[in-house]
């Protein structure tokens, strides 16, 4: 029996298969920052490493994407992230709805969300956009134009 889309703890099987399928997308963001020689698993189990907690995304049996979050630069503040594969495409309301609620969780921690993204990625700009973050400033990393992002909602 299939199992309805959901989120599940992170397992190292997870991480390995989200890194073989990455979308191109968060490959190539991945990439303008980790310089293009660097290793894809490594750097998602980096990812995962960093983050105070991660959530794997899945549609069924099959993990699509991970959620996670680690502690920014300043105190209170966080910073977001989720990486896929195309399998976020085959149900996309519920991947939004998901995502909406990982914010919610991310927030439980800190009031402040904050991470920037590469100005190229339009699909990323419009998701973080749709999730209620404000984009600010531009910047390079690398040689690569990116965006800053951010996200308050101070506790209740």
């Amino acid at each position: 029996m299939r199992r309805e889309p959901g989120v599940q703890p992170t397992s190292s099987w997870a991480v390995r298969h989200i890194a073989s399928n990455l979308r191109d997308a968060d490959r190539q963001e991945l990439l303008a920052v980790r310089g293009e020689d660097a290793d894809i698993t490594d750097v998602l189990f980096d990812c995962v490493k960093l983050s105070d907690w991660t959530l794997t995304g899945y549609d069924g049996d099959e993990p699509i994407c991970i959620f996670g979050v680690g502690p920014g630069l300043q105190h209170e503040q966080g910073s977001p992230w989720m990486l896929g594969t195309k399998g976020i495409e085959r149900i996309p309301k519920t991947f939004l709805k998901i995502s909406k609620q990982m914010i919610v969780k991310m927030h439980e921690t800190y009031p402040l969300l904050t991470n920037f993204v590469l100005k190229a990625n339009t699909v990323h700009l419009r998701y973080i956009k749709f999730l209620g973050f404000e984009l600010g400033d531009e910047y390079e990393i690398n040689g690569e134009p990116f965006i800053h992002f951010s996200r308050y909602q101070p506790h209740v």
